[in-house]
């Protein structure tokens, strides 16, 4: 890779990784868990096995402590 690569590599890392920890967030809140279980994702090997089976857990019914579901509030509009 040539200089401008990894210019633009060094700069997109972080984007990608806040963003994703961002979205890995909200998740784990519709499921009614603490944000912050999120960092669980940086455990090597069982981080990125936790962040899939979250990703697929269904969320919880109606609203939960983080506010309504996601799925209802946007029907009722």
């Amino acid at each position: 890779m040539d200089c401008a690569s990894w210019l633009v590599a060094s700069c997109l890392f972080p984007v990608l990784i806040w963003s994703s920890f961002a979205i890995q967030a909200k998740r784990w809140r519709d499921c009614n868990m603490s944000g912050w279980l999120v960092l669980l994702s940086l455990i090597p090997f069982a981080g990125p096995l936790i962040s899939l089976i979250i990703g697929t857990y269904p969320g919880s019914e109606g609203a939960n402590s983080y506010g309504p579901a996601p799925k209802r509030a946007r029907n009722e509009t």
